[in-house]
């Protein structure tokens, strides 16, 4: 099993949001999938696009 961390559920205007450990290398703006399964959530960053190349050129 990999490292536990407590993070904290808080206001943020009318949401509730979720203030993640800066240990968890996370850039403000980055996407997340989110998945709860019997009570229980986890998270996983979206993963990136793929770039389109232009070989029109």
């Amino acid at each position: 099993m990999g490292n536990e961390y407590r993070a904290k559920v808080f206001k943020s205007g009318n949401s509730l949001a979720l203030r993640l450990p800066k240990a968890l290398g996370l850039q403000e703006g980055a996407e997340m999938m989110l998945r709860e399964e019997a009570g229980k959530f986890a998270f996983e960053p979206v993963p990136a696009a793929p770039k389109k190349i232009d070989l029109t050129g």
